[in-house]
Formats: C-alpha cells, sequence, structure tokens
C-alpha cells in the first residue's frame, strides 16, 4: 500500500486543527518523525496552528525549539501562529512570556 509523506501528514494535522483535536496532531507529528519523514516549516506551521486550538503555551515553545533544532527558520506565517499561540490573556496571568526570545 501507499506510505503517508509529509503532505499526507500536514493535511491529517491541518484536519485536526479544523476538528480542535490538537492531541491528534501531535501524535501524527510525533508518528512522521518516527517514520523518519523530515518535517518542513509548513508542517510545524500546521502543528502550531492545530496547538492554538487549544494547548497550553508549553505545546508551542516546545514545537518552536524542535523547529530551531532542525534547521527551520521561522517565517511571517509561523511568527504569526506563534504569537497568536502566547498571546497573554485579558486576565494578564501569563507574564512570563514577556521574557521569551524569538
Amino acid at each position: 500500500g501507499l506510505l503517508p509523506d509529509r503532505i499526507t501528514y500536514s493535511s491529517y494535522m491541518s484536519a485536526c486543527e479544523k476538528a480542535h483535536e490538537w492531541q491528534r496532531a501531535v501524535n501524527a507529528f510525533e508518528e512522521m518523525c518516527g517514520q523518519r519523514i523530515t518535517a518542513d516549516a509548513v508542517v510545524y506551521t500546521t502543528l502550531l496552528c492545530a496547538l492554538g486550538k487549544g494547548s497550553d503555551r508549553v505545546h508551542s515553545l516546545n514545537v518552536l525549539r524542535g523547529a530551531r533544532e532542525a534547521g527551520i527558520r521561522a517565517d511571517r506565517v509561523m511568527e504569526k501562529t506563534l504569537d497568536s499561540n502566547l498571546s497573554v490573556p485579558s486576565d494578564g496571568t501569563s507574564g512570563w512570556l514577556a521574557g521569551v526570545s524569538r
């Protein structure tokens, strides 16, 4: 049979985002990496979009760290998605993010 590739995984993660199933997107990303399929900026951005639908900020920061370690430079879309994921709620409970450098 056909084996999934980077585009297949990215499409699946995008569907997970739309369904508000960020955990499934993370699982797909981990499976993809386990298959030794190299993630690109699109995959990392897609995963960040899915995480923005309900995960905590730590997951987004870990994805950013992974992208950097893989030599992926954040493009404008990835930066905007990350900004959205890390935005401080109006209650001001996340002041610790002010020190995070990108």
